[in-house]
């Protein structure tokens, strides 16, 4: 645990590693982070408990929380958090790749630092990224360093791929049992058809920006769509163990105060699992209000019913029907979000998962909403400025935000533009509501 301060705030919070299998990487602080807390529980009013999204190491994760965090403060009179106030955010391994930009004969280019790196280096890379051996990439990265850019997957390479597929060990829980259904054939046709303007890219945003490309890139973009469902599953493990027992213990060390979760791409999985499941593991009150982010995770997930999934229950349904969460439930969705609105449901239909996964069928709750609640939602548009809405306990709200989260970055577009006081407006809402 790091009790970092915020820059040019008041604002101190504590920070929880949470390692890939879900564990607490040092229990004695979270015990420490308790006793604290417990110390002051007749004068803690609130806890904001803050999840990072996918493909943040740690250093990634502390700026992220910065950066929110300066947001909330503008969020208060005079840019003054009361004392009243506590914050917890977590950190998971959630790095899903670096900033290659393709392969090289022999060499991958780290666009970042405009520096080489061997292919035999890049292959351990995606190897622990991977969770497979290293020797089950070695036909693909030798595909990627010679720019294979046939029509089909050659027999051997479709079977290099299913085999790194099937060493991941994806059990699909959380998507339906799709990710074991995902067949590289198929993923690469659908990114070879398709242009980089199809993709969402520019001619400078570099071949293999996010789940395909050109040339070499294009085989990266098949690797990156299988660390997309890695971080997936990891997301959930983290929500369902360490984020869990992590949310429970705060909920009892002060037992008066409200608590608020906001979660953000992958991250909002994490929140969902840990509310999901912190009522198996305690007895702890209901937490107050549950803020989603453009969340990478199905618009299905807290349908009863999934009319395209046989009449299965989302998987995330028992948050309402337990009503796991006293306040509201908001859930935010900007048409500029390229990572949500294009690559998600391109993954997601390549693996046909549905029931965490999702227009039509396969969307993402950050593009769409919660979808399928037979008029239990409600629709709420952000505006510049705004933020400071009165919000109803109980309800859960599908925040239209493209007038807010829509600053575009190359091809993820404003998918991590969430640095915004309306944003942060709209979380105090939540949590006196």
């Amino acid at each position: 645990m790091v009790q970092r301060e915020v820059p040019g705030t008041t604002i101190t919070y504590e920070l929880i590693s949470i390692d890939a299998d879900g564990g607490v990487r040092d229990q004695k602080e979270v015990k420490a982070l308790c006793q604290r807390l417990a110390r002051s529980a007749d004068t803690i009013r609130h806890v904001y408990f803050l999840v990072h999204g996918w493909n943040n190491d740690l250093r990634d994760s502390e700026e992220s929380y910065d950066r929110w965090l300066r947001a909330v403060a503008q969020a208060f009179p005079e840019a003054e958090v009361p004392s009243s106030v506590r914050f917890v955010c977590l950190h998971w391994p959630s790095k899903a790749w670096g900033s290659e930009t393709g392969v090289g004969a022999g060499q991958v280019l780290g666009a970042s630092a405009g520096q080489a790196v061997t292919a035999e280096q890049a292959k351990d890379t995606y190897a622990m990224l991977l969770g497979v051996p290293a020797d089950a990439l070695t036909e693909i990265i030798e595909a990627a360093a010679h720019d294979y850019n046939k029509a089909t997957l050659s027999p051997s390479l479709r079977r290099s791929f299913e085999a790194v597929r099937d060493a991941m060990d994806l059990d699909g829980i959380e998507d339906g049992s799709g990710a074991g259904e995902w067949d590289p054939g198929a993923a690469w046709k659908d990114i070879s058809e398709r242009s980089l303007t199809d993709l969402g890219l520019d001619a400078s945003a570099g071949p293999a920006a996010v789940l395909g490309g050109g040339g070499g890139g294009r085989i990266l973009g098949l690797l990156r769509q299988l660390s997309f469902w890695r971080m997936k599953k990891r997301a959930r493990v983290v929500g369902e163990k360490g984020a869990a027992n992590v949310l429970s213990d705060v909920i009892r060390s002060v037992p008066s105060a409200r608590v608020s979760l906001m979660g953000h791409s992958m991250g909002a999985i994490v929140a969902c699992a840990a509310v999901d499941r912190s009522s198996e593991v305690s007895t702890a009150k209901p937490v107050q209000s549950l803020f989603l982010v453009q969340g990478a995770f199905s618009m299905w997930a807290f349908d009863d019913s999934i009319p395209v999934a046989g009449g299965v229950a989302g998987y995330f349904r028992g948050i309402i029907d337990q009503r796991l969460v006293a306040g509201p439930i908001l859930v935010t969705r900007s048409e500029h979000d390229h990572a949500v609105g294009t690559y998600y449901p391109m993954a997601a239909r390549l693996a046909r998962s549905v029931i965490l996964a999702a227009g039509g069928k396969y969307g993402a709750i950050g593009a769409y909403g919660a979808i399928g609640l037979d008029g239990a939602s409600r629709d709420l548009v952000l505006h510049q400025g705004g933020g400071g809405d009165t919000l109803d306990a109980g309800c859960l709200y599908n925040v239209e935000a493209s007038n807010v989260i829509r600053e575009l970055r190359p091809v993820e577009g404003a998918h991590n533009d969430i640095a915004r006081v309306e944003l942060a407006r709209l979380a105090v809402a939540a949590a006196t509501a």
